[in-house]
């Protein structure tokens, strides 16, 4: 008979804290294989994260892991998927399977009010992981080499880049937790005008078919660095980008966002890290680059009449560029 741990629950697809539980709980119970369990409903309702968003970022968890499995099977049951009815429909389809089922230690006081807990307690064999801050006695096995204190609430919100590479990119990419992530970077002022200026951006992309992920990633993140201490700007253009620092400080951020989107977050694509840089130069001509640059000159709280250029960029995506740029170039020549 095989042995199958049940990962289930709250495990949050972006933070690789619970795959080195898995990969414990594998090696201390010597179990066959362990099934992440895709929940139906997004336990962490502020991130609004998608079924199958959720589903690539644990598939690129465990690609590498033979032993490590995802189950979707709770997307076709009945809603609540309660664990016990998940467990009563998988041991009804896999009847050569021992399975057990994998917990956190912040849930052994919530066991008795879990539904129908006493018959799930006699259909699987619980095992605890312990979680910072929970120590409760229990019964059950113990996974002795694991422990977690998982924070992919800052994952989300900004402050912290610890999970993988490929798990970043996607996130990026599809533009999860974008919202969270630019407005704790910068003050309230500076975000709402990221979000009036991707609003325009994404207009510009639908307009001139565009990808509007792509679209939407380069207009939340190009003002990213705009808020940091000039020094700090100096200081990674000297490192990244000597070439450059003869031009304006106020070119700076634009490069530096950039890089930040590529070492941090693992962005590599080329028409993405050029708009970010020349956002404020327009030194860029590829369709994204053109887009974020009209849309940042002419967000509908400039203080001047956009609409004239924004109508002739809807139009004509070269001719308007054009047209912004050499009214932005008057414009640096008058205040630089």
């Amino acid at each position: 008979m095989r042995h199958i741990i049940l990962f289930g629950g709250s495990f949050d697809p972006i933070h690789t804290g619970h795959l080195q539980i898995a990969k414990a709980a594998l090696k201390e119970t010597k179990a066959d294989e362990l099934w992440f369990l895709l929940a139906a409903i997004n336990p962490f309702k502020e991130a609004g994260t998608a079924f199958e968003d959720r589903q690539k970022m644990i598939e690129l968890m465990i690609q590498p892991f033979k032993k490590m499995k995802l189950s979707t099977v709770e997307k076709d049951l009945p809603i609540p998927s309660y664990s016990y009815d998940t467990v009563k429909h998988l041991l009804s389809i896999n009847k050569d399977v021992k399975f057990s089922w994998l917990i956190g230690s912040d849930q052994i006081e919530h066991l008795d009010k879990w539904y129908k807990f006493e018959k799930l307690n006699a259909l699987v064999e619980f095992i605890v992981y312990d979680r910072s801050g929970y120590h409760h006695d229990h019964t059950y096995k113990t996974i002795k080499g694991s422990s977690v204190d998982v924070s992919s609430t800052d994952i989300r919100n900004g402050q912290s880049t610890n999970t993988k590479k490929s798990i970043l990119r996607y996130m990026m990419l599809k533009g999860l937790y974008l919202n969270p992530l630019t407005e704790n970077k910068m003050s309230d002022k500076r975000y709402q005008h990221t979000l009036r200026v991707t609003d325009l951006a994404i207009q510009l992309a639908k307009q001139h078919n565009l990808d509007e992920d792509k679209m939407r990633l380069i207009a939340m993140t190009h003002d990213w660095c705009k808020e940091w201490p000039k020094e700090e700007l100096k200081n990674l253009m000297a490192s990244l980008y000597p070439q450059h620092l003869d031009l304006p400080p106020a070119f700076y951020h634009g490069f530096c966002g950039s890089a930040v989107l590529s070492k941090h977050y693992n962005i590599k694509d080329k028409e993405i890290l050029s708009a970010i840089r020349s956002h404020v130069n327009g030194q860029s001509t590829n369709p994204y680059a053109m887009a974020l640059y009209i849309a940042d000159k002419c967000e509908p709280e400039r203080k001047y009449n956009t609409k004239p250029y924004v109508d002739m960029a809807l139009r004509d995506l070269r001719k308007g560029f054009k047209a912004v740029k050499a009214l932005n170039e008057k414009y640096l020549k008058e205040t630089l």
